[in-house]
């Protein structure tokens, strides 16, 4: 993990995110790049930002950054100001450096969007060329990281590429970190019939398979099936489990009504996100 990228808008939840990814990156040893956008206040519908910012303004906003990054202790600090619209313009920062991960808020400055998290942190969510770490926005969240270290690991998982690929990342995670993972997969009640023992056995032996295939050696790891909502049940155990992180993925083009989408809004611990083209 050489780089990561923070968005910064100078709001508490952009703080929260920033701090927590400068922990990461000590923890790692790797470099931060913290990136403003200016961008006018658009009514709805507008599709056009300002454009007209100076070089002056934007030198200003850019040592603004580089200030808050100093100030949570950023290792190999890097700031980056430009002018645009907030979401491309991450998400080509991202490609060029290239990010190996993305650190941010799940609301921002411009709020919330379609219910479901910030309309910047959405589309991130949708494009980011990296994975997505969403901090949420409770200020209780300020005291609960740990050198960037995390102990406790949830991972969904439903034997989708994306969820098989969130699996061998939180596997490796897990490993770096010493950390327990927890892996559940979880039946809708609506795909079938009510589940009989032979069935559940069926499903255990498939999801200890998909666990176990390819962890590391002396990694512990637990797995639960469950039956309910997805999103509803994974919540629920990372709260019970006290998890301090949850792993998922998701498609690209995914509704703002999906399980990954759902989780990042309502969940009180960070949450990886990890995407895969359909």
């Amino acid at each position: 993990m050489k780089n990561i990228l923070c968005p910064i808008d100078f709001t508490t939840f952009s703080h929260h995110a920033l701090r927590r990814a400068a922990e990461i990156a000590r923890a790692y040893g790797s470099a931060v790049t913290g990136i403003y956008v200016a961008e006018a206040h658009l009514p709805v519908g507008a599709e056009a930002a300002r454009t007209d910012w100076t070089n002056d303004e934007l030198a200003r906003m850019q040592a603004q950054v580089l200030k808050a990054l100093q100030e949570v202790g950023a290792p190999s600090p890097r700031a980056v100001a430009v002018a645009g619209t907030a979401a491309l313009e991450i998400v080509k920062l991202a490609t060029s450096l290239p990010a190996d991960l993305i650190v941010m808020p799940a609301h921002g400055r411009t709020g919330c969007a379609e219910g479901a998290c910030g309309s910047v942190t959405h589309h991130i969510l949708c494009h980011a060329p990296a994975p997505v770490l969403v901090i949420p926005d409770a200020p209780d969240s300020e005291g609960e990281a740990s050198n960037g270290a995390f102990h406790r690991i949830l991972c969904g998982v439903n034997f989708s590429p994306a969820s098989l690929k969130a699996l061998r990342y939180a596997g490796d995670l897990a490993g770096v970190n010493s950390a327990n993972l927890l892996v559940a997969h979880v039946r809708r009640t609506d795909e079938a019939s009510p589940a009989t023992a032979d069935d559940s056995d069926v499903w255990r032996r498939r999801l200890h398979e998909a666990t176990h295939s390819d962890m590391r050696p002396g990694l512990h790891v637990d797995d639960r099936l469950k039956v309910g909502d997805p999103a509803a049940e994974l919540l629920h155990l990372a709260n019970d489990e006290r998890c301090d992180l949850i792993v998922i993925g998701g498609h690209r083009g995914n509704p703002p009504a999906c399980v990954m989408n759902e989780i990042v809004m309502r969940s009180h611990c960070p949450v990886l996100t990890l995407r895969v083209a359909r």
